[in-house]
């Protein structure tokens, strides 16, 4: 670890070359690399698609489900997700609810959107964890492409959903949240973490990654 003179440095400099020793001395990092360019998914799709994120489609994934239409069938990582009669995201007046069961004890009381309740990550929860892609050395870079078709598709769910409002500004604003909400999922983070499409989720990074 660098050698740091504290007449030099401020406290939080030394803080911050502590924190980076340490993380360099435990995680390379090519450990954190990835490159969706070079995964490998489903029906041996164009993986130089990546290099466009505009050009991935549904079939850019290692979900595990069938195409088509009905029960447990593939149509995108918003596949279930807000589209019943009583669970549906942007509706004006639709409210916050609590769960209780799918929290732990610190977090009975906080409100969860209905943005947050039905995000486009179905994908995510029904990855095929036995794929070429998530079970070899390309686990990172084929992990990675499905993240960013889910986060594509979401920001795409959310401006269809809310662009007829007129409200550039509500727009980004649920962007930045569900981002950052699927960011907090994948690093185990997020408040909702009881949650039967959480815990597949979870249950999914733990067998592709350890």
């Amino acid at each position: 670890m660098e050698l740091i003179s504290s007449e030099e440095k401020t406290v939080n400099e030394i803080a911050e070359a502590i924190q980076k020793g340490v993380a360099k001395s435990i995680i390379p990092p090519s450990i954190l690399t990835a490159n969706a360019s070079r995964g490998e998914y489903r029906k041996g799709v164009n993986k130089t698609d990546f290099n466009n994120l505009c050009s991935i489609m549904d079939r850019h994934s290692n979900d595990r489900r069938e195409d088509g239409s009905g029960n447990d069938k593939y149509g995108g990582p918003c596949t279930g997700k807000g589209t019943g009669e009583n669970d549906q995201r942007f509706i004006i007046g639709g409210t916050w609810e609590t769960k209780e069961d799918e929290v732990n004890e610190d977090h009975k009381d906080v409100l969860l959107p209905p943005r947050r309740r039905h995000m486009c990550t179905s994908n995510l929860e029904n990855l095929n964890v036995d794929s070429s892609g998530l079970s070899s050395s390309k686990v990172n870079d084929s992990f990675l492409g499905d993240v960013l078709l889910a986060a594509k598709y979401e920001g795409g769910y959310i401006k269809n959903n809310l662009s007829d409002k007129g409200d550039d500004t509500a727009i980004c604003t649920a962007m930045k949240y569900s981002f950052a909400d699927i960011g907090d999922i994948i690093r185990g983070k997020d408040l909702w973490d009881q949650n039967r499409d959480v815990k597949q989720l979870q249950e999914n990074l733990k067998t592709i990654f350890w």
